[in-house]
């Protein structure tokens, strides 16, 4: 009987894995597959290292190494003062530093046009970069460090080694891993930061992402943009497979779980948590007061008419829908998405923590690579007509954003239940409990709040999302962060007005939603 049920327990496992790939492979593969079809030809491989292509790869590559590389080196005191030591302001400091990640990109291009207007664009894309990365790597460090023994940092302290060099001698060693995971996070998300290219960049300043944008929308050249695709799954690829080279898993812990680890704060760690407010107070309430104050001002009088104009259609009628039937739109794509990206993220995460299969979870995290841009103009090919015409339904756009969820899922919930105690599951296991009684009633309440983490950036990062929205949500069924693109896109103190407006709204709502993380 025992051999029957485990026959069962392994075929039902195996039936969902393929449905899962089957339905990821429709959905997302054959998009991209697709797309990359368009650029085989006689001349493909000329045009693949073409001297533009180069340049273009290049951009992307350098300002996402040098925006990681700064994200880390801010991330590390604050990943100390947040995870290692008690104080008061954290967990209001925690939310603060992780709200950039969760803002969408056209937030935050407005924010720092508005606050450093007179900079360089390359200093606003890696200032922009590093704004909304910092606090995700704060918290994947963090959370590591958090889980680590002081014992070998006490041993060196008594054998008269300083901080610094504790630090690079035996904590750094420690962290490897964690550093490896969010600089590969990092690096991702800053390679494929479409809004924020777009918004703050000039003709200099072409990633993969707004070139593949340019040359699909403008240019109407699909042979260039498969060529283009191309290689940004290759980078990506590459990325994923020299990242397990240096962690035993590519599943970062975002997750937050309590600091009963934490000591209490010393004299020598105030420079840690100065830093920590210095930059929560400088780098991440400045731009988004910035957007706030603005958006309460009108040609220099304090005043609400920004807000009063979001039910018109902005100076010239630029609009064709109200900004505030944008929201409606945005919030019912979100649901969508919750419901979508969850229910598969925490099946997939079953699977992955009780199967043998641990390397199919690599074909569920390439969208963490693949621009939603690249994914939006898939579904626009794919899925115009045929079987499944779903371009022509409004449910396209929150289908394609929970793909590029379902990683984030993975991300936050998969490093908290390989994080519980493998003895409750003997236990389970020796008082008759079978796979699905454990999950619901043993795994799911001690992993609630990585669930809940999930939940809040599923919800606002879909709220936000710009890259798919922007092929696939048009007409009425536009969402708010492509009217904020067309607001910002035509001149005038009227649509910069709404658009900081409809800023500030987003801000709130983000911080908002965030602020349940401290439940």
């Amino acid at each position: 009987m025992p051999g029957q049920q485990s026959l069962l327990k392994q075929r039902t496992h195996l039936f969902t894995w393929a449905a899962l790939l089957i339905l990821f492979g429709a959905l997302f593969y054959q998009p991209i597959f697709r797309t990359i079809g368009l650029g085989f030809h006689h001349g493909f491989i000329k045009d693949l290292f073409s001297s533009d292509n180069f340049q273009v790869t290049w951009f992307t590559i350098w300002q996402a190494l040098l925006s990681t590389g700064l994200v880390l080196v801010i991330a590390t005191p604050i990943a100390y003062s947040l995870y290692k030591i008690r104080f008061r302001g954290q967990s209001l400091i925690t939310v603060l530093i992780t709200l950039p990640f969760l803002l969408p990109t056209i937030v935050v291009g407005i924010g720092f046009t508005s606050l450093l207007q007179h900079s360089s664009a390359i200093t606003l894309i890696i200032a922009a970069n590093v704004f909304m990365n910092f606090g995700l790597a704060a918290r994947i460090i963090g959370v590591t460090w958090q889980s680590i023994g002081n014992e070998e940092t006490d041993a060196a302290a008594l054998d008269g080694a300083g901080r610094l060099k504790t630090f690079f001698h035996v904590t750094a060693i420690q962290l490897r891993g964690a550093y490896a995971a969010a600089g590969f996070l990092v690096f991702l998300y800053c390679a494929a930061n479409f809004g924020i290219i777009l918004v703050l960049g000039n003709e200099n300043t072409k990633s993969l992402e707004t070139s593949i944008y340019i040359n699909a929308v403008e240019n109407l050249d699909l042979t260039k943009v498969a060529t283009l695709v191309l290689i940004q799954s290759l980078l990506t690829l590459s990325l994923f497979l020299a990242v397990s080279k240096f962690s035993r898993s590519s599943f970062a812990p975002i997750g937050y779980w309590g600091r009963n680890k934490a000591k209490n704060y010393e004299v020598r760690d105030l420079p840690a948590i100065l830093f920590t407010l210095l930059v929560t107070v400088g780098f991440v309430i400045a731009p988004l007061f910035s957007i706030v104050w603005r958006a309460l001002h009108f040609d220099g009088h304090a005043t609400w008419s920004n807000f009063s104009r979001l039910r018109s259609s902005g100076a010239r009628d630029v609009l064709s829908i109200s900004i505030n039937h944008a929201l409606m739109n945005s919030v019912r794509n979100a649901a969508i998405s919750l419901v979508i990206s969850l229910g598969i993220g925490l099946l997939i995460a079953f699977l992955l923590l009780n199967t043998r299969f641990q390397h199919l979870g690599l074909i569920f995290q390439l969208p963490l690579g693949i621009s939603p841009v690249v994914l939006g103009l898939g579904f626009l090919i794919t899925f115009t007509d045929g079987i499944f015409p779903l371009r022509s339904s409004w449910l396209v756009t929150p289908i394609a954003q929970s793909l590029v969820l379902i990683p984030l899922v993975l991300q936050i919930v998969l490093p908290a239940l390989r994080g519980i105690d493998s003895e409750l599951k003997d236990s389970a296991e020796m008082d008759g409990s079978d796979a699905s009684t454990y999950w619901w009633m043993i795994q799911v309440p001690l992993v609630k709040k990585a669930i809940l983490l999930a939940t809040i950036y599923i919800v606002v990062v879909s709220m936000g999302e710009f890259g798919a929205a922007n092929f696939l949500s048009y007409g009425d069924q536009a969402t708010l962060p492509t009217v904020l693109y067309q607001l910002i896109s035509h001149p005038g103190a009227i649509n910069y007005g709404m658009a900081l407006a409809a800023s500030t709204i987003l801000i709130v709502f983000a911080g908002g939603v965030l602020s349940l993380s401290l439940l």
